[in-house]
């Protein structure tokens, strides 16, 4: 029940922040950039930043309570939770007074009343979409987890961190599947599911209910963002279309290549991800996606959010100078015949570079609060999704150039990026960013031509539509374009860790900015009374989403619960470890991931502070797994007692654990005899070659 309550008081606490903070958000939907009416709803945008500001805010103070109170209590979280439901009550009250005193809450009813009937059909598909996908990918069935076919990898650390704060109480923080040092990965999205657990709730609908809240928050901010930008409802629900299901041409590439009479046959039974870029098949770019990084949709939202307030000072800017240059042009023509004489410095500042680099309005901020606030949730955002952060970052900067009040852009940036040096201070030793330049993301040939030829074949039609739509845009919207086309740039050029496919969040940012186009482009086609240009604009429809349909019956096909990895809730295993052991106890395993009702999955569910789980999740969060898997094999293999003694001083060993895992492991032989001669067993589990023991490490010389 608690966990219920603390999304509640999440949801009013960024109630009030909004309503207090950013009381604009009310009206911004009203009109385009360009001042048309539009009249949408402004709970489009108003219920998702409720929600992702409140819950980032609590979150973060539940979070420092129990680090402040870590060394105080071995239950630091109730403390942390205590402290955060006594701030977020004295803010909701304040700003509730707030919106009283001001009876600004006297028009959310007509802003429910204004949500059409289409819109409401629209948020009903999306919120239909958004629990059959997380629901389907995890569940609870009595005392068994689910765990999708399709996600079960990337959930080995997910529900490692999860259990470290609801059962081990992981503070300070550590990586449980890298543990013994800092922590690089982003985990305050786990903290949140593990702390709801700890509250009561069960871990599939702690995982699920904010992971719904956010993929149907992204959805109704991209739908109101698309509406502004374009003007036109019918454009957004194309986005919304377009981002739920990908431009790509692999069905076609895929439905090419099947030998003759096959097709309908493949189809009915096909169960992998299609497409011939690297990858694909991991289904790294479709909704797969959003259900195995739960906290890459929730930090969309703010991104969206963000985009869609400061690209009003852009459309300011264009409407400012293109109204001074058509004002100056006017006085030019009509004063041909008089003798006109200004100073060099006022044709410079009537100029398009002096009205918008050496003018007060390009310059002095506006929202000066606004901004302040701003920043401090985006700088909020760095240990929730550091690519969002990242790419928000990256298309303020190129909106900026050109852009009205720009010192407010300045300021945003300048504290997110100092809460984020002080997040990476705090949690990571050394530098957070091993940025260096890589070109070529994952084309095969890592060229200009090569990106592009690479682009082609994973977008399909996408960027040929782009490019008409650029063609067909006025200025400004052109550069916004330009502007979400930033991300993709940096993912082709820069890499930050090493793997280089991470990156793929960078252009899936992009495309589902620059969906926003095509749709526009698709609108025009259906503003036309002949047959023929509707006809073309379903065919667009269809060749752009196809692939990411078909992706869908996948994900659905391949996260039957009859494929899903099941593993218990609790066991003997876990609930030892639960009940014996404290978060900052190192355990030594083999390279253990979730699989199915086995004692990896039993250790993993402790949520334990593994020191070399399963390699890739160590390394590519930039931890050197070699020399960690030379440290295992070296333990494991110690021939002597003096050796092994040594090992486990050197690098802290709390426990060790001789599984069949580690009696069947290639890369060593372990001398189980020894261990048996020189370590107390004080847990064992199962027989002969099942056999699990735990050893404790504590104490020796």
């Amino acid at each position: 029940m608690l966990g219920y309550i603390y999304l509640t008081v999440a949801l009013l606490l960024g109630y009030a922040i909004c309503e207090t903070v950013f009381p604009g958000l009310k009206d911004i939907t009203h009109k385009t950039y360009r001042g048309q009416d539009i009249n949408l709803s402004s709970l489009f945008i108003r219920f998702p930043a409720w929600f992702v500001v409140g819950t980032i805010m609590i979150t973060w103070t539940a979070y420092i309570g129990a680090c402040v109170f870590s060394g105080f209590s071995d239950k630091p979280l109730i403390y942390g939770d205590i402290l955060a439901f006594l701030i977020a009550g004295i803010i909701i009250a304040v700003g509730i007074y707030h919106v009283v005193s001001h009876r600004s809450y006297r028009e959310l009813p007509g802003e429910f009343l204004g949500i059409k009937p289409e819109e409401w059909l629209l948020a009903a598909a999306v919120l239909a979409l958004s629990v059959l996908l997380m629901y389907r990918t995890l569940n609870c069935d009595g005392t068994d987890l689910y765990i999708g076919l399709s996600v079960f990898s990337d959930f080995t650390p997910h529900v490692s961190m999860v259990r470290s704060f609801s059962y081990m109480q992981n503070f300070p923080t550590q990586y449980t599947v890298c543990a013994g040092a800092d922590i690089k990965y982003h985990f305050m999205f786990t903290f949140l599911v593990g702390n709801l657990e700890f509250l009561g709730m069960r871990i599939d609908h702690a995982f699920n209910i904010p992971s719904i809240m956010g993929l149907f928050g992204s959805f109704m901010v991209l739908y109101a963002l698309a509406v502004k930008l374009t003007g036109k409802r019918p454009a957004g629900m194309i986005a919304c279309l377009m981002f739920a299901f990908r431009s790509s041409g692999g069905l076609l590439y895929y439905l090419a290549a099947l030998p003759k009479g096959t097709v309908w046959e493949t189809l009915k039974n096909a169960s992998d991800f299609v497409g011939v870029t690297p990858h694909e098949d991991w289904g790294l770019w479709n909704l797969n996606v959003y259900c195995n990084q739960r906290h890459l949709a929730f930090a969309l939202i703010l991104l969206l959010l963000i985009i869609t307030v400061y690209l009003e000072p852009l459309f300011e800017a264009a409407a400012r100078i293109t109204k001074r240059l058509n004002g100056k042009a006017t006085n030019e023509t009509n004063e041909t015949n008089v003798e006109y004489a200004v100073s060099a410095d006022q044709e410079v500042s009537d100029t398009f570079f002096g009205l918008t680099f050496f003018s007060k309005e390009g310059w002095m901020p506006v929202d000066l609060k606004g901004a302040v606030c701003t920043g401090i949730i985006l700088g909020a955002l760095g240990f929730w999704n550091g690519a969002v952060l990242i790419a928000t970052v990256i298309v303020l900067f190129f909106l900026a150039i050109f852009a009205d009040r720009r010192l407010e852009y300045l300021i945003i940036a300048a504290i997110a990026g100092a809460l984020s040096l002080i997040q990476t201070k705090v949690f990571i030793d050394g530098s957070a960013l091993g940025m260096k330049y890589q070109y070529g993301f994952l084309a095969e040939n890592p060229t200009v031509f090569g990106s592009i030829d690479y682009l082609i074949k994973l977008l399909g039609l996408l960027p040929f539509i782009l490019i008409a739509a650029f063609a067909f845009s006025g200025a400004a919207e052109r550069y916004v374009l330009f502007a979400f086309s930033t991300p993709v740039i940096f993912a082709f050029c820069v890499s930050m860790t090493p793997d280089i496919a991470v990156n793929h969040k960078y252009i899936m940012i992009s495309v589902m900015l620059l969906n926003i186009f095509a749709a526009g482009l698709v609108c025009k086609l259906f503003d036309g009374k002949e047959k023929v240009r509707c006809v073309i604009a379903v065919f667009l429809i269809l060749c752009m989403t196809s692939t990411g349909i078909y992706d869908l019956v996948v994900v659905l096909r391949r996260d039957r619960q009859e494929n899903s990895i099941v593993t218990e809730l609790d066991n003997e295993v876990t609930n030892w470890i639960r009940d014996n052991c404290l978060s900052k106890d190192l355990f030594l395993t083999s390279n253990i991931y979730l699989a199915g009702r086995s004692d990896n999955s039993r250790i993993i569910m402790s949520g334990a502070s593994l020191y070399d789980a399963w390699q890739y999740f160590g390394w590519s969060a930039g931890y050197d797994t070699p020399f960690r898997d030379s440290v295992v094999a070296a333990t494991y293999s110690a021939g002597n007692e003096d050796y092994l003694r040594s090992m486990i001083n050197e690098f802290g060993f709390d426990y060790i654990i001789i599984d069949r895992a580690v009696r069947e492991n290639q890369e060593f032989d372990v001398n189980e005899s020894l261990f048996d001669r020189t370590l107390p067993v004080v847990f064992s589990a199962h027989e002969g070659e099942d056999l699990l023991k735990i050893y404790k490490c504590s104490g020796l010389q």
